[in-house]
């Protein structure tokens, strides 16, 4: 989910996705490039005529058909053998300004893509995760050792150097937050303390609002039924 929020957001406002066309995260922030209007490039490690996985190749022609690039290293019917991916992950990371994980374990291949990234001097991003999830342990430790914390594509957008921001409509980012919303007093005063906050905890918003628990509760399902807020790591945050 998280994936497709931030890809969707960060290509709406005119940043390029690149990923690597395989199952799971890079099919999704692929996708989401598109369905945001937006333009992704796919690295691959196989020959361009030999697209991998076969399912995604209509992905691939989806992708050229809307602006973006499906590029390899490797010469036509080149077969996609298992060690060619490690290996195009470092195009991948250097192609990019800066990389972010979402998920992976420890020796996965997005830890492969951070660590060419830093090599290449780029900033690394990573999203936290359980830390009784294998998935996270890999997202967890890069931002243990050092790598900016990403929740949502204003996070990413703050981390952007300005002369790299030329041409992106970054107000577009800030548009949920700015928005008018129909929801019953007190939902909307919670809602103005966790947009002003950036992000707020139940306990957190009954110390602060003075209300009770119950209430509380009754008006996070009001603002979560209106889809302006959602629960992120044990705290309430504004829905982009």
């Amino acid at each position: 989910k998280i994936c497709g929020e931030i890809s969707y957001e960060i290509s709406r406002i005119g940043l390029r996705v690149v990923s690597g066309l395989a199952r799971g995260i890079d099919t999704i922030a692929h996708k989401n490039t598109i369905k945001a209007k937006g333009v992704t490039v796919a690295v691959i490690g196989s020959g361009l005529d030999r697209i991998y996985p076969p399912e995604n190749k209509e992905l691939a022609k989806k992708i050229v058909e809307t602006g973006g690039s499906v590029i390899s290293e490797y010469p036509l019917s080149s077969t996609p053998f298992k060690t060619n991916f490690p290996r195009r992950n470092r195009i991948i990371s250097g192609l990019s300004f800066a990389t972010l994980v979402i998920e992976g374990d420890y020796n996965s291949g997005a830890l492969i893509t951070a660590r060419y990234a830093l090599e290449q001097g780029r900033d690394v991003m990573a999203v936290p995760g359980r830390v009784d999830s294998r998935y996270s342990n890999g997202t967890n430790k890069l931002i243990k050792e050092g790598a900016y914390l990403v929740r949502n594509a204003k996070d990413i957008i703050e981390l952007i150097p300005s002369s790299e921001l030329f041409g992106i409509d970054i107000n577009k980012i800030y548009e949920s937050e700015n928005k008018e919303i129909k929801a019953s007093h007190n939902a909307s005063i919670i809602y103005e303390f966790i947009k002003n906050r950036k992000e707020a905890s139940i306990d957190e918003i009954s110390t602060n609002l003075n209300i009770s628990l119950n209430e509380i509760f009754a008006y996070i399902f009001e603002l979560e039924s209106l889809g302006v807020v959602e629960l992120f790591a044990g705290k309430y945050r504004i829905k982009f």
